[in-house]
C-alpha cells in the first residue's frame, strides 16, 4: 500500500487522481477491483488501511465516484456475503 502511495500515485499521477493524471487508464481499472473488495479484509481479516496514504484515498474515491465503475460496482455487503460462503466451506 505504502509503495502504491509513495512510488506509483506520489510520482505518476501529480496532475490528478488517477494513476497517470487525470484520465482514468488501464492501470486504474485492473487495481481497482482488489481495492473494491477491501471490505472483506476489513471484515473478516481484521485489516485497517494504514494511515497516511491520502493519495491512494483521493484516487480510491475518484474511481468509485467514475461513471463507469460506480456503474457495475457491487456492494460491501456483497463481497462480504459471497466471501464469507467460501469461509464456511472452508471450515466445514
Amino acid at each position: 500500500m505504502r509503495f502504491i502511495e509513495h512510488e506509483a500515485l506520489g510520482q505518476l499521477s501529480l496532475e490528478g487522481p488517477y494513476w497517470f493524471g487525470k484520465k482514468l487508464s488501464l492501470v486504474d481499472l485492473t487495481y481497482y477491483p482488489w481495492f473494491e473488495q477491501w471490505s472483506v479484509l476489513e471484515h473478516f481479516l481484521k485489516l485497517q488501511l494504514p494511515s497516511g496514504l491520502n493519495r491512494l484515498q483521493k484516487w480510491w474515491k475518484a474511481m468509485a465516484d467514475h461513471k463507469s465503475v460506480s456503474a457495475i460496482a457491487r456492494s460491501k455487503e456483497f463481497y462480504i456475503e459471497q466471501d464469507g460462503r467460501l469461509v464456511q466451506a472452508r471450515k466445514n
